[in-house]
C-alpha cells in the first residue's frame, strides 16, 4: 500500500526511517513511502503480526517485512 507523498506532508523523504501502527492495513506489508513502514495489519481482527528487519538502512525495502498470519 504505497501512500502518497502529501500524506506525509511533514516527514520529507530525507528524514531517517519511522516506523507506525494504529492503521490497521490489510493485505501484504510493504512500505508507505521511501522512508515510512507502517507494521499494523490488524493482527487482532484475525490480520498479519508483522515485523521488519531492519539493519541501518535509509530506504525502507519490502523484502525486509516478516509477518505470521
Amino acid at each position: 500500500m504505497m501512500m502518497e507523498a502529501e500524506d506525509f506532508v511533514d516527514y520529507g523523504p530525507s528524514e531517517k526511517p519511522v516506523f507506525i501502527g494504529h492503521y490497521w492495513f490489510e493485505g501484504i506489508p510493504e512500505r508507505c513511502a521511501k522512508n515510512v513502514a507502517c507494521l499494523d495489519y490488524s493482527v487482532a481482527g484475525n490480520g498479519k503480526l508483522v515485523a521488519y528487519r531492519w539493519s541501518g538502512e535509509q530506504t525502507v525495502s519490502d523484502e525486509n517485512f516478516v509477518y505470521v498470519s
